[in-house]
């Protein structure tokens, strides 16, 4: 399967559209998971080293190193569309942990930088679903690729 620049933009399901679409999504998860990563990695030495700090790091890191893989020139990224379900998976993970054991202490102490880091984590969870979803779409209008329903050989 040889990719060029063309695969990227014009030939792609949805044309230049969608690719800015997916893009500017792309851009929001890569900002908001080194947002993360501060948040969560300013506070590691305070909370002991805790399991929880170092999933919340760890998933961003994660997340930044997949968007700096999608960014290579010629990935056809929607074709990843599991990837994507599974940093859905560890984002919500990521939200769950947080919104039900630490929220209460966050609060209670005022460290409102900790309250905005989970709703952080659950905006990444969205654009993650987000993007899986765009990923689903581009893959069947990929595959379809004006074929008939019958027989898959004839061009449209």
């Amino acid at each position: 399967m040889a990719f060029s620049i063309r695969d990227q933009t014009t030939s792609q399901p949805g044309g230049i559209a969608f690719f800015a679409v997916r893009a500017f999504f792309r851009f929001i998860q890569f900002v908001l998971s080194i947002t993360v990563i501060g948040l969560y990695g300013a506070n590691l030495d305070e909370y002991n080293h805790d399991s929880r700090w170092g999933y919340g790091v760890a998933v961003g890191v994660l997340a930044a190193i997949t968007i700096l893989v999608y960014c290579v020139p010629f990935f056809r990224t929607f074709w990843t569309f599991i990837w994507d379900f599974v940093m859905f998976i560890l984002w919500a993970a990521l939200f769950g942990v947080f919104r039900a054991q630490l929220y209460a202490q966050f609060k209670a102490y005022g460290r409102t930088s900790m309250i905005n880091a989970m709703w952080i984590d659950c905006v990444n969870m969205v654009l993650w679903f987000v993007t899986f979803c765009l990923g689903i779409a581009g893959f069947f209008l990929a595959r379809r690729g004006g074929k008939t329903m019958h027989t898959g050989r004839a061009n449209a």
